[in-house]
């Protein structure tokens, strides 16, 4: 049996497409990350962090992201912090994650 959707093959037993399942995940995810970076710019929240390696990453909202905006993933062992937005040029963050959260801060203002 096929996705209706995406035409992925679906595995045995499986009610739902795994790989659309997944897209409407991210996709919810991302939406609530606008929300919380309006407050964000405004100063009101401040971005959460957590140093991966030697690099410190601008960690994704919601209460079970383990996420970073670069796609890297968050466990316990991963030293946390915040950082205001007015910071963020100032201190050693992941550019990946510096450019994506900042176009999707510009996306979340715009709206």
């Amino acid at each position: 049996m096929t996705c209706p959707d995406c035409h992925n093959p679906l595995p045995d037993l499986a009610l739902v497409c795994p790989a659309c399942l997944l897209k409407r995940n991210e996709s919810a995810v991302y939406e609530q990350q606008l929300v919380f970076l309006v407050s964000v710019v405004k100063g009101r929240y401040s971005l959460k962090t957590a140093v991966i390696g030697r690099v410190r990453h601008i960690w994704m909202f919601g209460e079970r992201v383990t996420r970073t905006w670069c796609g890297d993933d968050i466990t316990r062992a991963h030293k946390r912090g915040v950082l205001a937005w007015d910071e963020l040029e100032k201190h050693d963050v992941c550019t990946k994650c510096r450019i994506e959260v900042r176009r999707a801060a510009q996306e979340a203002v715009a709206a």
